[in-house]
């Protein structure tokens, strides 16, 4: 009979610290008793030993006596808050009188004061009060910090945005009147190309460019600044033409169709703008991007919504055979990568125009590989030989028996070795 294998122990958390400062060895004794099943317990006789050890190392909880010779209680614990600010204060004391109690407490801002003797309920107690007092101030402090940064980050955002778009008003104009005149034909006329051959990059840009157009009315962006960004985003992916469609993880190759795609729209008149969010919409926010490596406002505004938007539909809709998140799972991924990769105010602008009621995802388009098909799925068009005979149609729900039949086709060169299947995700 074969041994069950050993599964190894998941690591437990580190317990808590506490400092114990009593000139009385039964008393340290009986401290250490009392506590040692829940905490890491450190005991020391003399207040002079105890502030060179918290020098060095950290405590949660301070626990001392009030009568120990060379130093009262109060006074060692007001040292001890200058060398360990964020451990929590216990003072123990038979002092009867209670004015010089309320002085001794106020003088060291102790936590929390137990009359002698004690029980272990009341010492267990304070010591678990103080430990969540302890992790509330913390969270509190850290939220606090969190706020004022960010508060910061986005006065100082909207000043640049504010000089920014005022030195970029009247370019932004001359731009726009040119794509009102050729630029737009154009771009229509590029769509009518990637929807015919590249069917799949056609309904990814249309749905970012839709929800770009949404996020600039949130942010308010005047109407010619909203109508590049959503020019930029329906042509985003238009390199792919040439570099191939299919996704890489890394990035030299990942970005070369938004270089490709820039080059391209370069040459036409009145979409200079168009082509710097196109080349830079794999920018991210902290300068660890590519292809130029900016950060922050150098990257053009219109860029950091297709990225915003581009990794939501991405996450949305993903490709091959990873199941969709739903709209929940797609937030939460644009979450992750917030920190470091996108503009914060317009990640938030995202999240309340994606949260909603009345947002709900498109049935989407994916490419799936002929021998990736499974019964069940949707043809989001029509599949015909290559000699012009009726496969399937439009919208038809694949059987077992249709999967093997599309398989024994492409095994003779007769059909496309990837089918368009509608996507459908969850609200």
């Amino acid at each position: 009979m074969q041994a069950a294998p050993i599964q190894a122990a998941k690591a437990s958390p580190p317990r808590p610290r506490v400092l114990c400062v009593d000139d009385e060895p039964h008393v340290l004794s009986a401290l250490r008793r009392q506590l040692r099943r829940a905490y890491e317990v450190t005991l020391i006789d003399t207040p002079d030993q105890a502030l060179e050890l918290l020098a060095t190392e950290a405590f949660d909880v301070i626990i001392s006596d009030e009568r120990m010779p060379g130093m009262q209680g109060h006074e060692f614990l007001v040292q001890a808050r200058l060398r360990a600010p964020n451990a929590e204060r216990i003072l123990l004391t038979g002092q009867a009188d209670p004015e010089a109690l309320a002085l001794a407490v106020n003088e060291s801002g102790i936590f929390r004061y137990l009359h002698k003797p004690w029980t272990d309920a009341a010492l267990k107690g304070a010591v678990e009060d103080a430990l969540n007092h302890q992790r509330k101030t913390l969270q509190e402090l850290e939220n606090r910090q969190k706020t004022e940064a960010q508060n910061f980050r986005f006065a100082e955002y909207n000043r640049k945005l504010s000089v920014k778009m005022q030195r970029s008003h009247e370019e932004l104009q001359e731009a726009t009147r040119q794509l009102q005149t050729t630029g737009r034909q154009i771009v229509e006329s590029v769509l009518r190309v990637m929807e015919w051959t590249h069917p799949v990059i056609a309904a990814h840009g249309r749905r970012v460019a839709a929800l770009v157009a949404a996020i600039a009315e949130r942010l308010e962006l005047d109407q010619e600044q909203a109508s590049a960004a959503v020019q930029a985003a329906l042509l985003h992916d238009v390199g792919k033409l040439e570099t191939g469609a299919r996704r890489t993880g890394a990035a030299e190759l990942q970005g070369a169709h938004a270089l490709s795609g820039a080059e391209l729209l370069e040459e036409v008149p009145g979409l200079a703008y168009v082509a710097q969010c196109v080349r830079y919409h794999h920018e991210w926010f902290d300068g660890r991007g590519f292809p130029g490596e900016l950060q922050g406002d150098q990257i053009p505004l219109g860029a950091r919504l297709i990225a915003v938007a581009n990794a939501f539909d991405h996450a949305l809709y993903p490709t091959g055979k990873r199941e969709s998140g739903g709209k929940s799972g797609a937030l939460e991924e644009v979450r992750k990568l917030a920190a470091r990769n996108f503009d914060p105010l317009v990640v938030a602008a995202m999240m309340e125009e994606v949260s909603k009621d009345s947002w709900t995802p498109e049935v989407g388009l994916v490419g799936i590989d002929i021998f990736d098909l499974e019964p069940g799925m949707t043809l989001a068009r029509g599949l015909r030989t290559f000699d012009g005979k009726i496969v399937a149609a439009k919208g038809h729900v694949l059987r077992n028996g249709d999967v093997d039949r599309i398989r024994r086709l492409a095994k003779t060169n007769s059909i496309p070795s990837t089918l368009n299947i509608s996507q459908n995700v969850d609200a």
